[in-house]
């Protein structure tokens, strides 16, 4: 029984050993682990990481990596941890799997203001974790990575899971932004937030500056405390970046740690010193003004604990920083409501620093989540506060502007002569501030940047003055830029921690490249700089970009202490190192300063600013050769120049495989190097055969040339290639190629030789020129450019970007030979044009006689107006005489009844009366008629009417009394119109008096016995032709173009009397009113035809 009991005992037991062996092996395997892959750039790892609260500070590593702790990690939750202001200890853990081939990755904690860090990272030999310890208590040294923030060097293995344990402590706020960086794109990333912070920076210390001027010239005491206010918290930032650390104080941990307290307690005592005196509060409001005077004491007293408490300060700080922004606002409004104007700038300011200050307290404090607005709150609202500030004290010296002026309105009658130089110092002071405030108004990009565009006139013209101190400033910063580099490249050399790249080096073409860079600092000195290293010399073994770095320091530095004479580089072999020499006919050295003179901070004892340097350039020139495993020295007589010379290995081909396997890794930044095997020359020639576009490839590497040819040849290029500049030279006297890429640094002639004989005979449009070499440097590229080159690409480069720009300046080769061959094109028509032109000129000639000819007949015409002129005149008077007439007779007949000589009721003598009377009325109608037609006052009743009714029923009206006259009217002749619905518009009223006039016209001017016709022609359905037609004496031919005229009348009248002479130019008015025509053919003695055309309706 007891035996049936332990069996089953041991069972349970070992189901249950088995159960949480699987449990544990499920809980490994749903861990968080953190994979990374060649494409991989960064990592935020927060979501990924493993957080335990060690409230105690009681546990050690060897505890938390233990069994028993496995369940006390909790996995974060949250997008990156914040704690806020706390003194407990937290532990993370993190899982990385390296599936890459990449094996040093880079650890970032963005948070440069926790005090103590340590990483754990366990070593393959021991048990035990190797641990790396830093923090902002802990010296700058500490650091394996020589950057702001706290960066740890990973090397992990290829597909190994390695658990990182982190430790952190502060009495800071506790945020922990975690991120893992694959080195490039940490590089990347770091110049971005230096660059950055540098115009952050750069924008305050100009704002300081430009004040500072202010207070010196105006000498008000608002702008020296406002600029005592920028300079602390630009102290501030720098502390709470980790930048101050990094290059201030890297040594002085205790002094960094508190820096951050102490600059915002000097900060709030400026800000208080600045608003009593920018808002005037003794005067305005005194009893605020008390309190800040008290205020300021409590921040002096802080700044004393902070020596004994730092968490007691820190506490302190952030209280006292709360209240300053919100008795800031009290005291803005108070001042803003007693009518201070430029209040209404400083108020708006500390709302903004308000804003900023709480969400940055709140994010510091762990009651907001820690993203980009969050994190740099702070920054982005102080440099907007700074901004409005230079606002407010514009806008106060306004006022004093207007408060001046008064002042001097009411002493204008004491003192006219001081008037006069008020008014001259105001109008100075407008424009001075005018131009300022312009230049404070311009986008800040960078100290450098913007001094040199003003500098060159992109604000407007400069005064000399002005170019003189921006020339002063743009120097000064590319001292500053230099001294930083410099300084850079001592701390890496002073650590050991520069990586030499090494591989074959052609001497020569290193140093004619550093040349052509070098003539920029000739400044029009009478210098001559000579390359005798021979081209048949054998390579050096070094880092391309290194050692072109120290002949640059060194041919600079003998250009910099010689004003004329030569600068000689020579070099000869000695056992398996090159002796370079670089010998000047400069001012030479002393002797007692030969022996300092590779010391770091050396200037040579010349202090001149012409010559001055950061003394740096020959320590890092001895260091760098030192790295190559040389050495340097100098010789020197003063007064007769100097000759440095240094010595370097030479290239070995035995024992050294790695230059050629890592030269495909430098070309295309994915590519790896499975080209790099069994390549001979057989292997570069690509079959281009039907392809049209040609490019030549130059390169020193084969390898390089073969990928090249690889990529361009699957897009459909005919690729061609070389390996040195005289081939390139040779090739394209004998090709016609539509692009050439070229490497910088080849055998014989290098790329910049090479382009600038090729600009000598092709223009950049002509031979595009791509420059792909693995130099990054800003003065490379600029001489490529100034060299001839239309476009630089850096390797490692995108394969994408490659063919991009590649098609790019292919597509402009080509448009250029386009534009050409339009060009013979247009020449071709040119000269066309020229033969037309002459043509044209032969037909303008002939025109020109034409006109001349129609000028003449034009005057004759004239000759022929004012004849009828003259006609009219006379008619005129005729027809004063026709009025008078008539008139004349009824008066005679008026006094006549009157004496009793005539009856009143004599019949014979009333029907001349009614005759009379009748011939006024018609008269007087016609003159009314003619008036209102020619004005344009009359309005037609028109409506549609058949064409033949119309004419028939014309007809059908004159007949009788034309007969009656014994003169035959025929009846209407209709031709051209096959249908009979033919439809015109027109007034009936007004068409009876055209009819009337011109059949009583024919009437008059025809014998008895003669005919009247009227016949009518439809044309093309759109116009309709009326002529009435005579046979009558008709109209002489010197009378036919005045037949129309007013008060124009006919020599003879056969039936009836003479008229007004009115009545065709009426006519002729109703029918331009019907948009028709009217008008007449005759000839004497054969009658004549009038011809009436009207449109017909659609």
């Amino acid at each position: 029984m007891r035996r049936n009991i332990l069996v089953s005992l041991i069972s349970f037991i070992t189901c249950l050993l088995l159960f949480s062996v699987i449990v544990q092996a499920s809980s490994d395997e749903n861990e968080n682990v953190v994979s990374l892959f060649d494409n991989t750039k960064r990592i935020q790892l927060e979501e990924h990481i493993s957080i335990f609260a060690d409230i105690n500070n009681a546990y050690t590593i060897d505890d938390i990596r233990s069994s028993s702790f496995e369940g006390t990690f909790e996995l974060n939750q949250e997008s990156i941890p914040n704690y806020g202001y706390t003194d407990t200890v937290y532990w993370v853990k993190v899982h990385l799997r390296n599936q890459s081939s990449k094996d040093i990755w880079l650890l970032e904690i963005d948070n440069a203001t926790l005090d103590y860090l340590s990483l754990y990272f366990p070593e393959t030999a021991y048990e035990n974790a190797y641990v790396s310890e830093t923090g902002d208590l802990l010296p700058f040294d500490n650091r394996e990575v020589n950057h702001r923030n706290f960066v740890y060097r990973l090397q992990l293995e290829e597909n190994n899971i390695t658990t990182l344990y982190l430790r952190f402590e502060s009495e800071g706020a506790m945020q922990l932004p975690i991120t893992l960086w694959h080195q490039d794109a940490f590089i990347e990333k770091s110049q971005l937030e230096y660059a950055l912070l540098g115009i952050f920076f750069g924008i305050l210390s100009i704002m300081a500056l430009y004040n500072l001027f202010l207070f010196f010239s105006l000498r008000h005491w608002s702008y020296l405390f406002y600029v005592l206010f920028i300079a602390s918290n630009i102290f501030i930032h720098l502390s709470f970046t980790g930048t101050a650390y990094q290059y201030i104080w890297p040594e002085q941990s205790w002094w960094n740690n508190r820096a951050i307290v102490l600059f915002m307690l000097i900060s709030n005592i400026f800000g208080y010193l600045f608003a009593k005196s920018f808002l005037e509060m003794r005067k305005v409001i005194p009893g605020l003004n008390s309190i800040f005077n008290y205020l300021i004491f409590c921040n002096f007293v802080i700044i004393f604990l902070l020596f004994y408490s730092y968490s007691l300060a820190l506490n302190l700080v952030v209280i006292s920083s709360g209240v300053t922004v919100l008795l800031m606002i009290w005291a803005g409004i108070s001042c803003y409501r007693k009518g201070y104007q430029p209040a209404k700038y400083f108020l708006l300011a500390w709302h903004i620093s308000f804003i900023g200050t709480i969400i940055s307290l709140l994010a510091d404090a762990g009651f907001l989540p820690i993203y980009f607005v969050t994190k740099y709150a702070w920054q982005i609202t102080a440099s907007i506060e700074f901004l409005l500030f230079s606002f407010a004290l514009a806008d106060k010296i306004n006022m004093m502007k207007k408060e001046k002026e008064q002042a001097e309105q009411e002493v204008i009658k004491s003192n006219l002569r001081a008037l006069e130089n008020l008014k001259k110092t105001d109008k100075l002071k407008d424009e001075f501030l005018a131009m300022t405030s312009h230049e404070l108004r311009t986008p800040l990009h960078g100290m450098i940047g913007i001094a040199e565009t003003m500098y060159d006139g992109a604000t407007g013209k400069m005064t000399q003055s002005m170019k003189k101190h921006l020339s002063m400033i743009i120097s000064s910063g590319k001292r500053l830029s230099h001294l930083i580099n410099d300084i850079l490249d001592f701390s890496i050399l002073k650590n050991d921690a520069m990586n030499l790249h090494l591989k074959k080096v052609h001497l020569k073409e290193l140093v004619d490249v550093v040349i052509i860079m070098s003539q920029s600092l000739l400044n029009e000195k009478n210098i001559r700089i000579i390359n005798e290293i021979d081209t048949n010399i054998r390579p050096v073994l070094g880092d391309e970009n290194r050692l072109q770095q120290v002949f640059f320091n060194l041919i600079g530095n003998a250009i910099k202490y010689t004003e004329r004479g030569t600068v000689v580089i020579s070099a000869e072999e000695d056992g398996k190192m090159l002796q370079v020499h670089i010998t000047d006919s400069g001012i030479g050295i002393s002797a007692d300063q030969i022996d300092t003179i590779f010391d770091a901070f050396n200037r040579g004892g010349n202090n001149s600013e012409e010559q001055s340097g950061t003394g740096l350039g020959l320590n890092i020139t001895k260091k760098l050769i030192e790295a190559h495993g040389g050495n340097i020295s100098v010789v020197s007589q003063e007064g007769k120049g100097s000759t440095f010379s240094f010595l370097i290995p030479l290239f070995q081909e035995v024992g050294f495989k790695e230059a050629k396997e890592e030269v495909s890794a430098t070309l295309f930044s994915e590519q790896h190097s499975k080209y790099s095997h069994h390549i001979d020359d057989e292997t570069l020639m690509i079959d281009n055969k039907g392809k049209n576009i040609k490019i030549l490839i130059a390169d020193d590497e084969r390898v390089n040339l073969q990928l090249l040819s690889n990529h361009l040849s699957l897009q459909g290029y005919y690729v061609d290639t070389a390996k040195d500049g005289d081939e390139v030279l040779h090739k394209v006297e004998s090709g016609n190629y539509h692009l050439l890429i070229l490497d910088m640094m080849m055998p014989r002639k290098s790329g910049y030789e090479v382009c600038q004989q090729l600009r000598k005979r092709f223009s950049l449009l002509e031979l595009p020129v791509l420059i792909l070499t693995a130099k990054n440097q800003e003065y490379d590229k600029v001489t490529a450019f100034d060299s001839g080159a239309n476009d630089y690409i850096v390797k490692p480069c995108e394969k994408r970007e490659l063919l991009s720009r590649t098609k790019t300046l292919i597509e402009l080769s080509l448009a250029v030979r386009k534009i050409k061959e339009q060009m013979r094109e247009l020449d071709d028509v040119n000269q066309r044009l020229l033969q037309i032109n002459d043509e044209l000129e032969g037909k303008v000639r002939e025109r020109t006689v034409a006109l001349k000819e129609v000028n003449d007949e034009l005057l004759k015409a004239n000759e022929d107006l004012i004849k009828l002129q003259n006609a009219r005149t006379h008619m005129l008077s005729n027809i004063s005489h026709e009025f008078g007439t008539p008139v004349t007779f009824l008066q005679s007949y008026i006094q006549s009844v009157r004496a009793g000589i005539i009856e009143a009721n004599d019949a014979h003598y009333l029907k001349s009366v009614e005759n009379k009377v009748n011939m006024l009325n018609r008269l007087i109608e016609d003159l009314y008629d003619i008036s209102k037609l020619e004005s344009g006052d009359i309005t037609l009743m028109t409506k549609e009417r058949n064409l033949h009714e119309w004419i028939n029923q014309m007809y059908d009206k004159f007949e009788t009394d034309v007969t009656r006259r014994k003169i035959t009217l025929h009846k209407p002749v209709f031709t051209g119109n096959e249908e009979q619905d033919i439809r015109i518009d027109i007034d009936n009223d007004r068409m009876d008096q055209v009819f009337t006039n011109i059949i009583y016209n024919a009437i008059k001017h025809t014998n008895e016995g003669g005919d009247i016709w009227i016949n009518v022609v439809v044309k093309d359905r759109q116009e309709v032709m009326i002529e009435i037609k005579d046979n009558g004496h008709g109209i002489k031919e010197s009378d036919l173009p005045f037949v129309f005229e007013r008060f124009f009348k006919g020599e003879k009248v056969i039936n009836g009397k003479i008229g007004t002479g009115l009545g065709l130019a009426i006519s002729k008015e109703i029918i331009h009113h019907h948009n028709g025509e009217i008008s007449v053919k005759s000839t004497e003695g054969n009658g004549a035809i009038f011809c009436i055309s009207l449109p017909i309706v659609d």
